[in-house]
C-alpha cells in the first residue's frame, strides 16, 4: 500500500490541466499520474478505481481511498506508449 502526502494526492486528483501535455510534464518531472481510461471500463465507474502510471512506464489499476489518501494496487497493466 502506498501513501501520498495530502498536497500531492490533491494535486494528482484535481489538476485543472489534466490532459496529455500535463501528463507528459508530470511524468518528465518524476511524478506518477492517475487517470481513467475507456480501455479499462472499471476506471470509468464511480468506484474509486483509476490507473496509476509511473515515469518508468509501469502502470497499475489502483483503488484510491480518498479519506486516507492511500492507493492500493489492484493489478498491473501493460505500459502506455506515449508519443514524443
Amino acid at each position: 500500500m502506498e501513501h501520498y502526502e495530502d498536497k500531492t494526492m490533491e494535486y494528482l486528483l484535481n489538476d485543472p490541466t489534466a490532459d496529455e501535455f500535463a501528463a507528459k510534464r508530470d511524468l518528465a518531472a518524476g511524478f506518477p499520474i492517475v487517470y481513467c481510461d475507456e480501455d479499462y471500463p472499471e476506471t470509468m465507474k464511480d468506484n474509486n478505481l483509476m490507473i496509476e502510471e509511473h515515469p518508468n512506464g509501469d502502470r497499475f489499476i489502483v483503488a484510491i481511498n480518498i479519506d486516507t489518501r492511500e492507493l492500493t494496487k489492484v493489478r498491473q497493466i501493460p505500459p502506455f506508449r506515449r508519443m514524443g
